[in-house]
């Protein structure tokens, strides 16, 4: 019995050293049916952020305490993540904050839904800092959901609007 339980223990001990490997974000496109806007909100790892920040901006730039810090990383993910209509034009979208919650950092955006039967996204933020990076977006109120990921070879993709 000993021999067992002592691996056990030590798998679970040494869980939260392994528990964020993989370099991943989440977004979410939300059409909110009470205000017929668009709702964009990116959840990142602010162990991630922290380290991008680092490499980005400052090798001593502090996302957790310093505002502008904060505000600087979520102009950068702005500046990566774009949804493009059918005619060929950006859809405007307003900045609308960044926020620390527990583990996360979130950046909002919003704007007019898109026209037209497509749209093209395109979220390369932390793409050019990690190969590895993955950014899932989640597409909800504009037909049925649907799910993309980005990934370093993946630049954008077409969502069909129903």
């Amino acid at each position: 019995m000993r021999r067992l339980l002592i691996p056990l223990l030590a798998l679970i001990f040494a869980a939260p050293l392994f528990a964020h490997q993989q370099k991943a974000a989440f977004s979410q496109i939300l059409l909110n049916p009470r205000t017929g806007m668009l709702e964009v909100a990116h959840r990142f790892w602010l162990h991630d952020a922290e380290h991008a920040v680092q490499q980005l901006f400052d090798s001593k730039a502090d996302i957790i305490a310093d505002p502008t810090t904060q505000q600087r990383f979520a102009d950068y993910v702005i500046a990566r993540f774009a949804i493009q209509q059918s005619s060929g034009k950006n859809l405007p979208l307003r900045y609308v904050g960044v926020e620390i919650e527990r583990n996360f950092i979130w950046v909002y955006q919003e704007g007019a839904p898109p026209s037209g039967e497509q749209m093209i996204l395109r979220h390369q933020a932390l793409l050019d800092i990690w190969p590895g990076q993955e950014n899932m977006v989640n597409i909800e109120g504009l037909g049925e959901l649907k799910t993309v990921y980005f990934q370093a070879h993946r630049k954008e993709a077409k969502i069909n609007l129903e």
